[in-house]
């Protein structure tokens, strides 16, 4: 997958966050290879995180706002314990082009937790777009949680990896 680059990190894009300095926010049309996660991430390194409940590395969904009960905006994933990471990226391939709120939220092994990055933008069906961030804190997480909303039916897919 070639990735092209759309912005420098550490500075503010216009998305509602800043991205790490010597990063870059970058997109590209997807690849039929599952490992979009491994490929969209500069950093061979990396280790992509399994899903909670599914162990997939990635995830597929239908934003479904709910009228009673909660929505099924959040997806979380496990960090491994046995090294630490300095810097995560969250990986979304959305399929309709839209308007997707998107934040992560960092748990903690303590149980607390700290927002990592919040932003709301409009997007193009079919862009993988990598995020990278890192702990506001520098603490190492055991959980990260992506929160992706928008228009009720749209569909994306979600993945995140971690680097050390």
């Amino acid at each position: 997958m070639n990735l092209r680059k759309i912005g420098v990190l550490g500075i503010s894009l216009g998305l509602g966050f800043t991205l790490l300095p010597g990063l870059a926010i970058a997109a590209a049309k997807p690849s039929p290879s599952p490992s979009a996660v491994a490929q969209a991430t500069a950093d061979p390194t990396c280790v992509a995180l399994q899903e909670i409940t599914t162990g997939d590395t990635e995830v597929r969904k239908r934003i479904e706002n709910r009228v009673l009960g909660s929505n099924n905006w959040n997806t979380d994933f496990l960090v491994p314990g046995n090294q630490p990471f300095r810097y995560f990226v969250a990986i979304i391939t959305p399929e309709n082009t839209a308007t997707y709120e998107m934040s992560v939220n960092l748990r903690l092994p303590t149980g607390a937790s700290e927002p990592a990055f919040s932003t709301r933008a409009d997007v193009q069906a079919g862009v993988t777009f990598s995020i990278p961030f890192q702990s506001p804190t520098g603490r190492q997480p055991s959980v990260v949680n992506v929160r992706v909303g928008g228009v009720n039916g749209n569909v994306y897919t979600i993945g995140v990896a971690a680097c050390p």
